[in-house]
């Protein structure tokens, strides 16, 4: 697999046109797998450091007609998401206390997203839609140390299929944040009963 250098060059010139405030938003939405909502969007989008007020829906449709994000239409609902190419060259355009901040925004609005489905009665569909989400805001809570999320996240994502009785897909990620051995013993022990 040989890089297209031209795409490399567009996306570069592409970068250089956005605002540095719409290269922020776009960096801390890599941190999504897949398609996200809009409110997933403005939970993670934190932009209080420029001095003017960017409504995140307005960086969004920035972002979209800039083709840097793909729409579609599921139930009434607008999701978003980065191509695979797009979200690598993003990437690299993050520190690495951005990125982990970004993750970090990512897995506290995974770790209290059930309720929000749930009085929206579209629990199953979020389900479907944002299980990859859910496994990447689990996993970087482990990688990055931080166990009370990790757990909240897993107690989360079982309570979700637990309404909706679904058998439980995620027991190897269950897993990894038993064993860790940054997870203290009372979180292990509350993890165990799942």
């Amino acid at each position: 697999f040989k890089p297209d250098s031209g795409w490399h060059d567009r996306m570069g010139l592409l970068w250089g046109i956005l605002a540095p405030y719409e290269q922020k938003a776009l960096c801390q939405l890599s941190v999504f797998e897949g398609f996200f909502s809009m409110h997933a969007a403005e939970k993670i989008i934190d932009l209080k450091e420029y001095s003017m007020h960017h409504l995140s829906i307005d960086v969004l449709g920035t972002l979209v007609s800039h083709s840097l994000l793909h729409t579609k239409n599921e139930h009434g609902e607008i999701m978003f998401r980065l191509s695979r190419r797009i979200n690598n060259y993003v990437r690299k355009q993050f520190t690495k206390s951005e990125y982990q901040e970004a993750c970090r925004s990512h897995a506290e609005f995974y770790a209290f997203s059930t309720q929000i489905y749930l009085q929206k009665g579209q629990l199953l569909r979020f389900y479907y839609s944002q299980e990859r989400n859910f496994s990447r805001a689990i996993r970087k809570s482990v990688q990055y140390g931080w166990t009370d999320l990790a757990i909240r996240c897993v107690l989360t994502w079982q309570d979700c299929v637990g309404k909706l009785n679904i058998p439980y897909t995620l027991f190897s990620l269950l897993s990894e944040v038993v064993n860790n051995p940054k997870v203290s013993p009372i979180g292990r022990a509350e993890l165990q009963f799942i």
